[in-house]
């Protein structure tokens, strides 16, 4: 089994790279031959972003084209789907567990195609990124991470599509030229409707 590389397929990588986890189920962790690698992958939103838990949905079923699953953790005020599969792993060509400690990218077949970027860079914005105002009418983008080598990957990509990111400390990278935080939004075209809370026309 091998990943079908395409538009779909390089959002799914963004979003778990923004807020996703990819896991062991315990009951499967012994290491014989006869029982199969089951792993999880879960993709995380807030509680409150039902819509956009509704293209999580889409995306997991299209990619796997099977059903996933919906839980909700209200203490926490999370929701995630999930779905199971055997050698997720291998199949996304990224390691389980903590995504810091493994300093995990973004691939390099995504920096084959502007297409892949703009789709993986959606991902990511729509799970883990964020527009805010500064000085109460300018806008920013912003992709905080603590995973260095991520955002190195993407200040790349934002330079790849012809933008002007600037680092801000070590765990942030924003665009703040408004003419290019209205071009983020024409280009890449976020799908998680909080996003556009600042964007007036």
């Amino acid at each position: 089994m091998s990943i079908a590389k395409n538009e779909i397929t390089a959002e799914l990588i963004g979003m778990i790279l923004g807020d996703g986890n990819l896991g062991n189920y315990p009951k499967y962790c012994k290491k014989k031959s006869n029982i199969p690698r089951c792993q999880y992958l879960r993709i995380y939103c807030n509680l409150k972003e039902k819509q956009y838990a509704k293209e999580i949905k889409s995306i997991l079923e299209k990619v796997f084209d099977k059903k996933s699953y919906l839980y909700e953790r209200p203490s926490e005020n999370i929701l995630y789907y999930e779905i199971s599969l055997n050698n997720l792993d291998k199949y996304l060509e990224m390691p389980i567990g903590d995504k810091i400690k493994n300093k995990v990218k973004i691939p390099g077949w995504i920096f084959e195609k502007e297409v892949y970027l703009v789709s993986c860079l959606r991902g990511l914005f729509d799970t883990d990124g964020c527009c805010y105002l500064t000085g109460r009418k300018y806008r920013i983008v912003n992709f905080c991470n603590k995973n260095v080598v991520l955002l190195r990957n993407i200040y790349k990509a934002l330079k790849l599509l012809k933008f002007h990111p600037y680092k801000k400390g070590v765990k942030d990278v924003e665009l703040g030229r408004q003419g290019e935080v209205n071009k983020f939004f024409d280009i890449i075209k976020p799908k998680n409707v909080k996003h556009y809370r600042y964007m007036l026309k």
